[in-house]
């Protein structure tokens, strides 16, 4: 029922033609009608009395933060008192969505969003329990109606992202299918049509009756969506047939009213363009069409970009117009291009995809041209993506990279990256080598042969290349002998601080006073492992190394940087951890079983084991320091403990405190429990029956007929590790014979 009511309001006020911005769609009305319910949200909102309150954009458009395909029930309301709610199980809606590129086309509606939104605009309607007896009127026509318009507007979009061409289509009086044409040759033509033309065959009949209806509002709706677009259409003689044409304005229009020149030198062109279209596409446009300093010649702005390539721009152009790329038509070097220019012009989501594409389809590409794609890659700071998947590109190679002449012009960001890895796998004392030959190539400096005639001024500079860098150098992994030959003939380079550590360290076997030891390096091609990668490794190794050097405290902080207690740190062969971890058992490799597990694991020693649960990031597992050997009975020890992992981040490991409720941190999340002392003679539970078993049900695997069926139960433990005691399944388990160095 319709709450209309006549208000006094000035005319010149409420016939004010207003833009609702709604989640992106922007909706044409007057205020004359939404205040015409005045009890609606709507209604007050624009009512006189709060007109000072209102803070419009460009004088006539208001934001509001709603989902803008909902919003036109809402806006049926106000122009008709009556609501239209389509069907919810169209069959042609879930085919379209499907074989759409653009799914959001094609908004899936359910009664109780709509019945939200309703309550939230303060929309009178009956509510009922039952969604089905709601007083909307359905109208199985205007949901039609709705389809057509919207696969129109996606042949649009297609079209455009692909050519700038007219696109005809012509729709029969007697039912017979839609055909397409291109204003193209006839074999390009029909490429392109094969599959875009699926979105309109379920018009036949109907998408004629709606244009013969409906045509010019459905026109003006189309281009106040698509601005550029220009829409005709007429009939055959006989009005059998009625054609449609449809293009985009583009540069060959006559409207345009802005010359972009890209480029320079032989690459130089002038592309014409609509601001209206650049601004509104593009937040770069948006804040630079908007400047008082622009270049205009008459009514013509001119705009320059000498750093971004013809063919880049022409490509990002038509992204802009038409709102669709397609990567997989483009050369390897044009979508490597699209990096800098998207960034550029501030097209984050184009940006964004871009990277992804490039990680999931050229990383063969990517592999033979590191070097380029580095360059490009760390010049960008929000090309985060793509940089840690440059690291781990030269991590894989990272001997070939860093002996490549190639590698004496990379970055100084670059080297540091790759510094701070743990999992870097070149012995330090290489890594050193090559951070001196990097040094001098960039500083006025005699070559390294002549390190005799350095002079205190070029230690000085060469010092200054090298500053930030010095401190990622793991000094004290370096054997004494290489140190002496190595390291120390350019001591003049290192902080006297650190120099004093040094020589303390290696002289006397004192732990330093002004410097941390650093977490030692380990090789990804030493650690065998399908669950780990070799920052776990480390991270276990060292806090098993932590727990040895003071057995009565588990603490809460990660000893990610541990002080020196015995030679196993002092290393004469380069990349080593405190421990060995040596692959005695696989689930997928050697059987899924009690028997199995016990037959690969027991009588080894310490060992720790590496479960991952099923579909899941969570990896969980547990230290024994004492070993497996079917005792058949508990065994008793104060060394033990359980942890789980999960991973966030590539680059970062972080302590989780299990206890505490603090939100989780980005990098590799860590839990980890050990035994509770009076509970130490049931720190692990030992027999041939059973799988991995800690506590009473702290780690349990005690079924010997689903021996992939696990559970966590705090008990013996102190804590949690996992955050519901359902019961899991392991999609791969994992036990490594820990071997002292």
């Amino acid at each position: 029922m319709s709450n209309r009511k006549n208000n006094s309001i000035a005319t010149d006020y409420t016939e004010k033609t207003i833009i609702l911005n709604v989640g992106g769609i922007k909706y044409e009305t007057r205020r004359s009608t939404l205040v015409s319910y005045p009890d609606t949200l709507l209604g007050t909102m624009f009512a006189d009395r709060n007109l000072s309150l209102l803070h419009p954009k460009n004088e006539n458009e208001y934001f509001i933060d709603r989902d803008g395909n909902l919003f036109r029930y809402v806006m049926q309301y106000y122009r008709t008192g009556k609501i239209y709610l389509p069907y919810n199980n169209s069959s042609y809606l879930k085919d379209v969505s499907a074989k759409s590129s653009s799914p959001s086309y094609f908004p899936l509606i359910s009664f109780e969003e709509i019945e939200a939104e309703l309550d939230y605009f303060q929309i009178p309607f009956e509510r009922s329990p039952k969604p089905s007896t709601l007083s909307f009127t359905t109208n199985p026509t205007v949901e039609k109606l709705d389809q057509f318009v919207y696969a129109l507007r996606n042949v649009i979009r297609e079209v455009m992202s692909i050519c700038e061409t007219e696109i005809t289509v012509t729709f029969s009086k007697n039912g017979w299918p839609p055909f397409m044409n291109l204003g193209l040759p006839y074999k390009k033509g029909a490429i392109i049509v094969e599959d875009i033309d699926l979105l309109i065959k379920p018009f036949g009949c109907v998408g004629y009756t709606f244009l013969n209806k409906y045509g010019a509002d459905i026109g003006q709706y189309l281009k106040s969506e698509i601005p550029e677009l220009s829409w005709q259409f007429g009939y055959s003689q006989n009005r059998e047939q009625l054609k449609l044409h449809m293009s985009i304005a583009n540069k060959k229009a006559d409207d345009y009213n802005v010359l972009i020149e890209i480029g320079q030198g032989k690459d130089f062109k002038t592309f014409r363009a609509h601001s209206s279209i650049l601004r509104a596409r593009s937040e770069y446009f948006h804040t630079a069409l908007s400047n008082d300093w622009l270049r205009k010649e008459g009514d013509m702005i001119i705009f320059k970009k000498p750093n971004i390539s013809c063919n880049a721009f022409n490509i990002i152009l038509r992204y802009i117009y038409s709102g669709t790329i397609y990567l997989e038509q483009l050369e390897d070097l044009e979508i490597f291009k699209l990096i800098e220019a998207s960034d550029e012009l501030c097209l984050f989501e184009l940006f964004s995809h871009v990277q992804d594409y490039l990680i999931t389809y050229k990383v063969t590409w990517m592999q033979q041209n590191i070097f380029n794609v580095i360059q490009v890659a760390f010049n960008h700071d929000s090309c985060d993506k793509l940089q840690k998947f440059c690291l781990n590109i030269i991590n894989e190679n990272a001997w070939n990279f860093f002996q490549s002449e190639e590698f004496l012009h990379v970055t100084e960001t670059v080297i540091s990256r790759l510094l701070k890895r743990d999992d870097l796998g070149i012995e330090e004392i290489d890594i050193w080598g090559f951070l001196i030959k990097w040094g001098i190539k960039n500083s006025d400096v005699p070559p390294e042969s002549d390190l005799e005639n350095f002079s205190s001024e070029d230690f000085l500079n060469l010092e200054n290349t090298l500053h930030n860098l010095l401190p990622l150098i793991r000094f004290f992994n370096i054997s004494s002998k290489d140190f002496y030959h190595k390291v120390w003939p350019f001591e003049l380079i290192l902080p006297k601080k650190l120099r004093q550590d040094l020589l303390s360290y290696y002289l006397t076997g004192e732990e330093p006073k002004y410097t941390e030891i650093q977490a030692t390096r380990i090789s990804p091609k030493n650690l065998d492992s399908e669950i780990i990668l070799p920052k776990h490794a480390i991270l276990i190794s060292n806090y098993i190394e932590g727990k040895n050097i003071n057995s009565n405290s588990m603490s809460s902080s990660l000893p990610l940087t541990i002080p020196h207690s015995s030679s196993h740190l002092v290393k004469d062969n380069g990349i080593n951890i405190p421990y060995r971890f040596k692959l005695i058992y696989r689930g997928s490799r050697d059987g899924f079983s009690f028997e199995s597990f016990h037959k690969n694991v027991d009588n080894r020693g310490p060992a720790i084991v590496f479960i991952k649960i099923s579909e899941s990031y969570e990896i969980i597992g547990g230290y024994n320091p004492v070993g497996w050997y079917s005792y058949g009975n508990y065994i008793a020890t104060g060394d033990s403990f359980i942890f789980s992992m999960i991973d966030l981040d590539d680059d970062d490991i972080s302590l989780l405190q299990v206890d505490s409720e603090q939100q989780q941190p980005s990098g590799t999340i860590l839990r980890i429990s050990k035994v509770r002392p009076y509970f130490i003679d049931g720190a692990i539970f030992d027999t041939q029956f059973h799988g991995p078993c800690f506590g009473y049900g702290d780690i349990w695997f005690g079924h010997k007929s689903k021996p992939r069926y696990g559970s966590c139960t705090k008990v013996y433990y102190e804590q949690n590790i996992r955050d519901d005691e359902e019961e899991f399944y392991v999609e791969e388990i994992e036990v490594f014979q820990i071997v002292e160095k």
